[in-house]
C-alpha cells in the first residue's frame, strides 16, 4: 500500500484538508482548496513496487496508487482514457516528443481529470455535478458523468463551439 501522498491544501493560506473535504477553506474562508501532492522518492520500496503494479493495468488507472482517490480505484469511472501515444517530433529538437491526447475517448486530455472527478463524485455519493466550460472540460464531464449515471450541468458561453455544445448535450 502506498502511504498517502495527496491532500487538499488552500490556495490563499496554504492549510492542509483531508481529501475528502469540500468546498471552501475552512481556515481563512478566502481560498480554495486544491490536490496537492507529496514528493515520491524513487527508493521509496511502496513506490516501487506500486511501479511494478502499474505495468500490469492499463490507462490512468494503472497509477491509481498516486490519484486523489478515496478508496483506490474500486469505484474507477473510465471510457478507456490514458496510454496515448508518444509521437517523436524531430523538427522540434532531436529529444522532443508530443503526447497525442487526442486518441483519448472525447479526443481531449481533460478526460483524464474528469475519470478522476467523476470517480471521486461517485465515491461521494454525489448524484449531480457542474461544471463551466467552453469546449473540451465540458465534453469530458458530460460524457463520464452519463457513463456515471450522473447528472451533469455544462454551463457554456454563447461563443462556444457548435460541435462542443451537440457533444455536451
Amino acid at each position: 500500500m502506498i502511504p498517502p501522498t495527496h491532500w487538499l491544501a488552500c490556495s490563499a493560506c496554504g492549510q492542509q484538508a483531508p481529501i475528502e473535504a469540500m468546498g471552501g477553506c475552512p481556515a481563512c474562508r478566502s481560498g480554495v482548496l486544491e490536490v496537492a501532492y507529496a514528493a515520491i522518492r524513487d527508493s521509496d520500496p511502496s513506490v516501487l513496487s506500486h511501479a511494478d503494479r502499474a505495468r500490469q493495468t492499463a490507462g490512468i488507472w494503472r497509477w491509481q496508487g498516486l490519484l486523489p482517490m478515496l478508496n483506490g480505484a474500486r469505484d474507477a469511472i473510465s471510457l478507456g482514457e490514458g496510454d496515448t501515444p508518444l509521437l517523436r517530433a524531430p523538427e522540434l529538437g532531436p529529444n522532443v516528443w508530443l503526447k497525442y491526447e487526442g486518441k483519448n475517448p472525447t479526443h481531449s486530455f481533460k478526460d483524464r481529470f474528469q475519470a478522476v472527478a467523476i470517480s471521486a463524485a461517485v465515491e461521494l455519493h454525489k448524484t449531480r455535478v457542474v461544471c463551466a466550460s467552453t469546449g473540451n472540460h465540458g465534453v469530458a464531464a458530460a460524457a463520464y458523468s452519463a457513463r456515471a449515471g450522473l447528472q451533469c450541468a455544462v454551463l457554456t458561453h454563447e461563443e462556444a463551439p457548435a460541435a462542443h455544445v451537440e457533444a455536451i448535450r
